[in-house]
């Protein structure tokens, strides 16, 4: 009987293109993990000590990044259970998986995910964690477990660059939602389930090439593989000996196995707290059924560090350039189209040789997060949660069909413009900013 050993990260991995999840975990091939990646696992590192152990966190960097969370979680306790691994059977669908933290000491139990961030724009809010994978796959295994109808999920986030803070999420979860919600991981489970049966590769697995997940991330490590099957360019004798090739290079670099130690609650010394940070600046956080908070982002937040200037060959524009997947861009020329498979954002400005509006794009956007949130126009949309509904529109929209290529313009004289404008730099590779 063949059966699949399904997690949270795998769903993930399927939903952004079932081709790499077929690389990644039929073939086996994985990638070596990222500066970042390597920093939130140090900091999920001094977490676990904390919580299990009672450790008190290194003066080092990371250390004093965690201490700005620890208000957001509980005291050690044996009776918190720190990476708590999970296994449920549904049919020959078997969910795992560890989660950094299930705490049944209050009146509610609470399921909490460590998470390191470069900048709050990226997390999550309230209503995402109601659709997450992870959270709900930890909730229904959480009360399975301890026979509850309701948890809190609860994601606390780091800030990895700049000043020191944290930031908490949260959430309640019902089981009536999470039920709900989980049906469609369940069918998931089982259309990989099958392919598991049916393929060996994921070579053999036929996706639109390109799509959406190729630029996720910093760009797919399996971009040229997948764009020389397309041109019929080498035998599949040949793409299975890239794969392995991939492979080999990754057990030499000690990235092939998966890491996730299991740590059972033990009768701890619980040493005095260690003194927190002094507290940021108050970060927004939101609980339950509530939705965004008035206090929107307007383009990138300060202190990303993730552009950087550069002059602009005429004096009225400044540009700003974003991380890329290729080689990093020193200058623009105006008089030359960039590249069709990437995007240049131009606000305020249009080059000589044109550019598209992004007014039908977003009018596309604004009316779905109408929609979705039951109102007439998306401005309506209660607590001040418009722009962002907006940008979460429009981000479903492009990843659908990749639809945002080329050079495209928005003006900030246009409120839809100016509420989408965070969503539409984040997208670009590179960003021309006209001056007045």
């Amino acid at each position: 009987m063949t059966t699949l050993l399904c997690s949270p990260s795998q769903a993930n991995t399927a939903k952004l293109c079932r081709r790499l999840w077929g690389f990644r975990y039929l073939d086996k091939v994985r990638s070596a993990p990222t500066p970042g990646q390597a920093k939130g696992t140090k900091l999920h590192t001094i977490g676990e000590n904390w919580l299990r152990d009672g450790e008190v966190p290194p003066d080092t960097d990371i250390g004093q990044r965690f201490l700005t969370g620890v208000h957001h979680l509980p005291q050690p306790s044996p009776d918190v259970l720190v990476e708590h691994e999970f296994l449920f059977e549904d049919g020959d669908v078997h969910w795992r998986g560890f989660i950094d933290c299930v705490d049944p000491t209050g009146d509610m139990i609470t399921v909490i995910d460590h998470k390191s961030t470069k900048n709050f724009y990226w997390a999550k809010k309230p209503q995402d964690l109601k659709t997450d994978t992870q959270g709900i796959v930890y909730a229904k295994a959480t009360m399975e477990k301890f026979k509850v109808d309701v948890v809190e999920a609860r994601w606390v986030y780091y800030l990895m660059e700049g000043q020191p803070q944290s930031k908490k999420v949260s959430v309640i979860l019902k089981k009536e939602h999470v039920d709900k919600q989980y049906q469609g991981l369940k069918i998931l489970g089982e259309e990989l389930l099958e392919i598991k049966k049916t393929t060996t590769t994921g070579l053999d697995i036929p996706v639109q090439y390109p799509n959406g997940g190729c630029r996720a991330f910093g760009g797919c490590d399996f971009g040229e593989v997948c764009a020389a099957k397309k041109k019929g360019q080498e035998t599949m004798s040949d793409l299975l000996s890239r794969l392995k090739k991939m492979k080999d290079n990754g057990v030499d670099q000690g990235v092939q196995a998966l890491h996730a130690a299991v740590n059972p609650p033990t009768t701890v010394e619980v040493k005095p707290a260690p003194k927190p940070a002094p507290k940021p600046e108050p970060v927004e956080t939101m609980a339950c059924d509530e939705t965004e908070s008035s206090t929107k982002r307007r383009g990138r937040p300060k202190g990303s560090k993730n552009r950087k200037k550069v002059e602009a060959p005429a004096p009225v524009a400044e540009v700003v350039v974003a991380d890329t997947t290729g080689p990093s861009v020193e200058s623009l020329e105006f008089d030359k189209a960039p590249a069709v498979d990437t995007l240049t954002l131009y606000i305020d400005c249009i080059p000589d040789n044109g550019a598209t509006s992004v007014n039908k794009l977003l009018e596309q956007a604004a009316e779905r997060a109408a929609a979705a949130n039951e109102v007439d126009h998306y401005r309506l949309i209660p607590y001040g949660g418009g722009a962002g509904s907006l940008c979460a529109a429009l981000k479903e929209i492009v990843e659908s069909d990749d639809s945002l290529k080329g050079s495209w313009f928005a003006t900030t004289h246009n409120q839809m413009h100016k509420d989408a404008l965070p969503a539409l730099e984040a997208m670009a590779n590179s960003v021309v900013r006209g001056t007045r």
